[in-house]
Protein backbone atom coordinates (compact mmCIF):
# COMPACT_ATOMS: atom_id res chain seq x y z
CA UNK A 1 0.00 0.00 0.00
CA UNK A 2 1.26 3.43 -1.04
CA UNK A 3 0.28 6.44 1.26
CA UNK A 4 1.00 10.27 0.15
CA UNK A 5 3.59 11.86 1.88
CA UNK A 6 3.35 12.65 5.73
CA UNK A 7 0.50 9.87 6.03
CA UNK A 8 0.56 6.55 8.33
CA UNK A 9 -1.96 4.07 8.29
CA UNK A 10 -4.22 3.04 10.84
CA UNK A 11 -6.38 -0.28 11.40
CA UNK A 12 -10.04 0.88 10.80
CA UNK A 13 -11.72 4.46 11.00
CA UNK A 14 -12.08 6.25 14.08
CA UNK A 15 -15.91 6.72 16.04
CA UNK A 16 -15.05 10.30 16.85
CA UNK A 17 -17.18 11.70 20.07
CA UNK A 18 -17.32 7.93 21.49
CA UNK A 19 -15.67 8.65 24.26
CA UNK A 20 -17.93 11.11 25.80
CA UNK A 21 -20.37 8.84 27.03
CA UNK A 22 -23.33 10.73 26.35
CA UNK A 23 -26.67 9.56 25.24
CA UNK A 24 -27.64 9.95 21.65
CA UNK A 25 -29.72 12.51 21.31
CA UNK A 26 -33.50 12.19 20.25
CA UNK A 27 -34.23 11.96 16.46
CA UNK A 28 -37.73 12.78 15.58
CA UNK A 29 -40.18 10.78 14.37
CA UNK A 30 -39.72 12.85 10.80
CA UNK A 31 -36.48 13.25 10.56
CA UNK A 32 -35.59 16.38 8.25
CA UNK A 33 -32.45 17.90 6.50
CA UNK A 34 -32.52 21.80 6.07
CA UNK A 35 -31.46 23.36 2.65
CA UNK A 36 -30.74 27.01 2.67
CA UNK A 37 -27.68 29.43 1.93
CA UNK A 38 -27.43 29.65 -1.97
CA UNK A 39 -30.53 28.57 -3.11
CA UNK A 40 -33.49 30.50 -4.41
CA UNK A 41 -35.92 29.28 -1.52
CA UNK A 42 -35.16 27.36 1.74
CA UNK A 43 -36.94 23.86 2.54
CA UNK A 44 -36.75 21.02 4.18
CA UNK A 45 -35.82 17.53 2.85
CA UNK A 46 -37.50 14.51 4.74
CA UNK A 47 -35.26 11.71 5.24
CA UNK A 48 -37.78 9.38 4.05
CA UNK A 49 -37.52 11.38 0.55
CA UNK A 50 -33.77 11.24 0.93
CA UNK A 51 -34.26 7.28 0.72
CA UNK A 52 -36.14 7.27 -2.44
CA UNK A 53 -32.88 8.53 -4.31
CA UNK A 54 -30.50 6.23 -6.13
CA UNK A 55 -27.76 4.85 -3.18
CA UNK A 56 -23.89 4.74 -4.60
CA UNK A 57 -21.26 2.85 -3.01
CA UNK A 58 -17.70 2.62 -3.33
CA UNK A 59 -14.15 1.63 -1.94
CA UNK A 60 -11.53 4.18 -1.06
CA UNK A 61 -8.74 6.07 1.40
CA UNK A 62 -9.16 8.20 3.79
CA UNK A 63 -6.14 10.64 4.16
CA UNK A 64 -7.06 12.49 7.48
CA UNK A 65 -4.89 16.08 7.95
CA UNK A 66 -3.86 15.02 10.95
CA UNK A 67 -1.50 12.40 9.65
CA UNK A 68 -3.40 9.42 9.67
CA UNK A 69 -4.95 7.24 6.53
CA UNK A 70 -7.80 4.57 6.88
CA UNK A 71 -7.27 2.53 3.78
CA UNK A 72 -9.78 0.10 1.81
CA UNK A 73 -12.96 1.85 3.85
CA UNK A 74 -16.71 1.18 2.46
CA UNK A 75 -19.04 4.16 2.04
CA UNK A 76 -22.37 4.08 0.59
CA UNK A 77 -25.13 6.72 0.38
CA UNK A 78 -26.58 9.02 -1.70
CA UNK A 79 -24.14 11.25 -3.65
CA UNK A 80 -24.22 14.69 -3.40
CA UNK A 81 -24.42 15.01 -7.32
CA UNK A 82 -27.24 13.32 -7.26
CA UNK A 83 -29.00 14.94 -4.29
CA UNK A 84 -27.86 18.07 -5.52
CA UNK A 85 -29.69 17.44 -9.57
CA UNK A 86 -32.54 15.70 -8.15
CA UNK A 87 -33.77 17.74 -5.24
CA UNK A 88 -31.62 21.07 -5.38
CA UNK A 89 -31.70 22.45 -8.82
CA UNK A 90 -35.57 21.71 -9.90
CA UNK A 91 -36.87 23.77 -6.17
Amino acid sequence: MRLPPGQRAIDGFPRFGTHLHRPPPAVSTDPRIEISGAVTTPFDLPLAELATLPRRELTCDFHCVAGWSATDLHWEGVAFETLYREVVEPS
